[in-house]
């Protein structure tokens, strides 16, 4: 039973489902005058199904791949059958919908456009050249489900949007070959892209009518660590550090949303954002990030 719970946890990356609840939550505390909590934990919970599904999906999709080169995850190693892996993610998917639904409408559509986008990156595009875009506009999407949920200024969260499609594009081109030798052009330019998303942050006070400038002090933060992680992966190229990178740059998705509630809402509202890290951390001890 232990083993069997381990496995599911692996299979739906559990650390990675805090930063996807992230998402759907600044986008609402971005967007949102009043909070309401009830409709707060719905998003983050409708983020967090649909966001474990896809990861599901996206090992299923990669099983005839992993048992080449990762026979430890838990399909392939046979820790999950493929059988009840269609029957979670299934499950994962409708309870996302459900919860969305309850919502509103608006709310709905966006998240039926989402598990569109999710099944498309992992079935068609994660393997084309279009891949890390996918990728990207799955997040992108995830950050104006929550808006979407404010009403009327839901449109304030597209700039923010954008920035996070660039920022989980060049985050997935770097970590494309993680399992073997990167090329460094590929990382250099990723991790650019990663700094210019992050420099793109920049551009709130072009947004927000009240700004309190101490988000960039974080983002300055945010800038320098990604810099320091992406450089030092580029500069060995071995999978070990290309991986820890990754872990840093994923985990670093709370950070980006951080930054953004803290300039919409005040550094206290934009800590209750990061306190996710806390889980997604801890849960690295039950399951890998990538």
């Amino acid at each position: 039973m232990k083993r069997t719970l381990r496995a599911v946890l692996q299979l739906i990356r559990l650390p990675n489902l805090f930063t996807a609840m992230a998402d759907s939550l600044a986008g609402y505390l971005l967007a949102g005058e009043a909070v309401s909590y009830s409709v707060a934990a719905k998003l983050m919970l409708c983020s967090y199904c649909l966001y474990a599904a896809g990861i599901a999906l996206n090992d299923l999709c990669d099983l005839k791949q992993d048992r080449t080169e990762r026979p430890d995850r838990p399909l392939p190693s046979g820790d999950i059958s493929v059988q009840s892996a269609v029957v979670l993610i299934l499950l994962l998917f409708a309870a996302g919908l459900t919860l969305a639904n309850s919502i509103g409408r608006n709310v709905f559509l966006t998240a039926a456009i989402l598990t569109v986008a999710i099944i498309a990156y992992d079935a068609l595009l994660k393997s084309t050249w279009i891949g890390p875009l996918g990728m990207g506009s799955c997040r992108a999407l995830n950050l104006l489900l929550g808006a979407v949920a404010v009403g009327a200024m839901w449109s304030i969260a597209v700039l923010p949007a954008g920035l996070m499609l660039l920022y989980v594009a060049s985050l997935t081109l770097f970590a494309r070959s993680e399992t073997s030798l990167s090329r460094r052009s590929i990382l250099l330019a990723a991790t650019s892209g990663m700094i210019v998303a992050l420099s793109g942050l920049a551009l709130l006070p072009l947004l927000l009518p009240t700004l309190h400038y101490v988000y960039l002090v974080f983002v300055a933060f945010m800038i320098a660590l990604v810099a320091r992680c992406g450089l030092r992966a580029a500069q060995s190229t071995l999978p070990a550090h290309v991986q820890q990178a990754v872990t840093v740059f994923v985990l670093g998705i709370v950070g980006f949303d951080a930054c953004l509630v803290t300039a919409a809402r005040g550094p206290v509202a934009g800590a209750t954002v990061a306190l996710l890290l806390i889980p997604a951390v801890w849960a690295r001890s039950l399951a890998r990030v990538t």
